[in-house]
């Protein structure tokens, strides 16, 4: 279903982007963002930071070098 125009569309309940070349596949509704919200704080807690990779043990190591910064 895809009306012109129309911003979003719902499916169960839920909403979509109503988008044909979306690549955001999930709802995009207040449920959806709960979610996100309370996997961002559990990965948080998990790793005991807001960043994972291990950039500065990396960066730390003989010879390493940086090709590209952005």
């Amino acid at each position: 279903m895809h009306n012109k125009g129309v911003n979003f569309r719902y499916t169960d309940g839920r909403r979509f982007h109503n988008v044909e070349t979306s690549n955001y596949s999930l709802p995009n509704d207040d449920q959806e963002c709960d979610r996100l919200r309370l996997q961002h704080f559990l990965w948080k807690d998990v790793w005991q930071s807001n960043f994972s990779a291990p950039a500065e043990e990396i960066l730390t190591r003989k010879r390493t070098k940086v090709l590209d910064v952005g």
